[in-house]
């Protein structure tokens, strides 16, 4: 193998490699959010106080 044989076997890879990456970035952009939270909790303020019961 010669240099340019391995320059351009080197390109190959990085190409695959970043085409890789793009598509897991864009396949899992298009995954829904994770729901950790109810929807009425995500709507309020996170830095609000919760309101406690009195017992």
């Amino acid at each position: 193998m010669n240099d340019l044989d391995l320059l351009v076997a080197g390109a190959v890879v990085s190409f695959l490699s970043v085409a890789g990456a793009y598509i897991a970035i864009r396949h899992r952009a298009n995954e829904d959010p994770v729901e950790s939270y109810p929807p009425r909790v995500q709507e309020q303020n996170p830095r609000a106080v919760p309101e406690r019961k009195i017992v």
